[in-house]
């Protein structure tokens, strides 16, 4: 089974027998990346098939690597390759270097999903729908991962042929000149952004900067010693903003040249770390511009080209450091106007996650001539499970968009919204499938469902991908772990939930416990992951319960008779000791960051299931 899907696969006659005397030819020149991907084929035959091929040239029957070195060849065509199998051969040929890694790492697929070290014969010619296929990892609002972390996020990319990664930052990076911007020691680090750069290219990944340099800066700017910098002011150290807080504040004044200097220094010690010729500035939800301390000048040119002139302005800095700058496009689709005066060598990220979402708004950029991103997500933020349903249609229906008005690339988002709950291996599902629609639009849900099963779990069919989809909230309902540690007094946030839905959630959730469990126990799947799947149901069965408690003491006027007292009690012990096993699985991954702001909302409940 290949992922992404091949745009053509013929198959042959006969199978190609690897064997110890096998020889696997390379080019004369190689790079690190594709005779990294060479030696993990060859691994991988040692470890599965007990036979080695060996690297050296000969005329007899081979495994031959090479490169057609067509210097014309660009843009997604020199992702392209060519894979031939026959009783006689197997040649990989890639358009360019970065074809030939993608070749071996289609025929390092096919031979993992064989039994024995027989190849079947067949012809496969393949290359991407687009040349920039990404992913975007949260690492600001609360979780900081861990470099292994990263690297496992990176190896998960490439395997799906992915070739770009960003990380969210905010504020959640070391700076040398100030180090307190970090909030926390737990802060990215000039080492690890460096060893990972490294790491990123050595697998055709490009490790793409981004550094929010307008919205959403209440990391730096609620600091004493820059809160002057804000727009509108922020009341309160960052410990003490709650989520909504952190998240809508604050936006920096771009009136101020002291704010700007600001700006130049994070950006000029933060870009030199990475090596891709491209950064990504952010820019989105800029709630205050305009509001405080540049309302005179947003009412004298108006708010969008006060906009404008700052995104100009950033762009010069950007280039200064041999850069090519993106930004979020939600802010220029509210001023259409001004679209055709943005910098044409700056790249739009036009983003949207419902799977309602205005895809015809990727026109806008393409009438006026500018390179853009189409960017969906995996709908994991605000959630304990993510809702995979709204995230394939959002994915989907993205990427056709970006195919249909001439996208350059696809930048598939993972947020962390309000404490960063989701774990990643919610995500998994949603990053391969951005990745192998980004290669490949034309596989169908049924078929990516049950090639990435196999993927993760060795299973045939698409069991996994089904419960985790019944495990979680629907296309519409949203914020399952917005909704799980509010008050059990605010009833709101269930009224249209009913306890049918409820109900289904439990048994769904259960069913796939016991599902993951039994993989767990049979080894089918990485451990770490299988666990947090197992948590992420469990804790979506609580979700269920929760929603019934909450209806129950609405109905009841607040007051808890004996069997609903048991509930309660019932509910806080559960919930105590699944917190437990979260805490354990935050720390498998990440930093202890802000951990302990889930902590506080998790005792908050519980203390008040145990007070009603």
């Amino acid at each position: 089974m290949i992922l992404p899907q091949p745009r053509s696969l013929v198959p042959g006659t006969g199978t190609f027998a690897i064997s110890d005397e096998t020889p696997l030819v390379l080019p004369a020149e190689m790079g690190e990346p594709e005779r990294r991907a060479a030696a993990a084929f060859v691994y991988w035959c040692e470890d599965a098939f007990g036979v080695s091929p060996k690297m050296r040239n000969s005329e007899e029957p081979a495994i031959v690597l090479e490169v057609r070195g067509d210097p014309a060849t660009g843009g997604p065509a020199k992702d392209g390759y060519e894979l031939s199998i026959t009783p006689e051969e197997v040649r990989v040929t890639g358009n360019s270097a970065s074809g030939l890694y993608y070749g071996i790492v289609t025929l390092t697929q096919i031979a993992r999903s064989q039994p024995g070290p027989n190849l079947p014969a067949l012809t496969i010619e393949d290359w991407p729908d687009f040349e920039y296929r990404g992913f975007y990892h949260d690492v600001t609002r609360g979780k900081v991962p861990t470099l292994e972390t990263m690297k496992r996020i990176a190896d998960y990319l490439a395997e799906h042929k992915a070739n770009q990664m960003q990380l969210y930052v905010e504020h959640t990076f070391a700076f040398s000149f100030d180090p307190e911007i970090a909030q926390n020691p737990d802060g990215l680090t000039a080492e690890e952004i460096r060893e990972l750069d490294r790491y990123c290219a050595e697998r055709r990944i490009e490790l793409v900067p981004s550094l929010q340099a307008f919205g959403h800066m209440a990391g730096v700017l609620s600091l004493p010693q820059y809160r002057h910098l804000a727009d509108v002011e922020l009341e309160g150290e960052w410990a003490e903003l709650s989520w909504n807080q952190r998240m809508k504040g604050a936006t920096i004044d771009v009136g101020n040249p002291e704010a700007l200097a600001l700006l130049e220094r994070m950006l000029g010690e933060f870009l030199p770390l990475f090596s891709s010729k491209q950064v990504n500035v952010c820019a989105d939800e800029t709630y205050d511009l305009g509001m405080g301390k540049t309302a005179g000048m947003a009412e004298e040119m108006g708010k969008g080209r006060l906009y404008l002139r700052h995104i100009s302005w950033l762009n010069e800095v950007c280039k200064s450091h041999g850069k090519r700058m993106m930004f979020w496009g939600d802010i220029v689709k509210k001023h259409e106007d001004l679209i055709r005066e943005i910098p044409k060598d700056a790249i739009l990220l036009n983003w949207g996650y419902s799977y309602k979402t205005d895809f015809e708004s990727c026109a806008l950029f393409e009438e006026a001539g500018l390179d853009f991103y189409v960017c969906p997500g995996t709908s994991g933020w605000n959630e304990i499970l993510n809702r995979m349903d709204n995230a394939d249609l959002n994915i989907r229906q993205y990427i056709a968009a970006g195919r249909e008005y001439g996208a350059i690339g696809v930048l598939n988002t993972d947020w962390g919204d309000h404490g960063h709950y989701n774990l990643l291996a919610g995500s998994w599902h949603g990053a391969a499938l951005g990745a192998a629609l980004a290669w490949n639009g034309a596989t169908d849900q049924e078929t990516f469902d049950r090639f990435w099963s196999k993927r993760m779990f060795g299973v045939n069919d698409t069991a996994p991908a089904d419960l985790l989809r019944g495990a979680a909230f629907d296309k519409d309902t949203y914020g399952s772990w917005r909704l799980f540690y509010q008050p059990f007094a605010d009833y709101e946030k269930v009224e249209k939930i009913t306890d049918e839905y409820a109900e289904g959630l439990k048994a769904r959730s259960a069913e796939s416990v016991e599902y993951f469990e039994n993989l767990a126990a049979n080894g089918r799947g990485d451990a770490t992951d299988l666990a947090e799947y197992v948590h992420m149901s469990r804790m979506m069965g609580l979700c269920g319960e929760k929603i019934q408690l909450v209806r129950a003491l609405h109905e009841s006027g607040g007051t808890a008779d004996a069997e609903l007292s048991e509930r309660l009690d019932a509910f806080a012990d559960e919930l105590e000791s699944l917190y437990d096993e979260y805490e354990e699985l935050w720390r498998a991954r990440n930093k202890e960051s802000e951990l302990g702001d889930i902590r506080k909302k998790v005792n908050a409940l519980v203390e008040e299931a145990r007070g009603v």
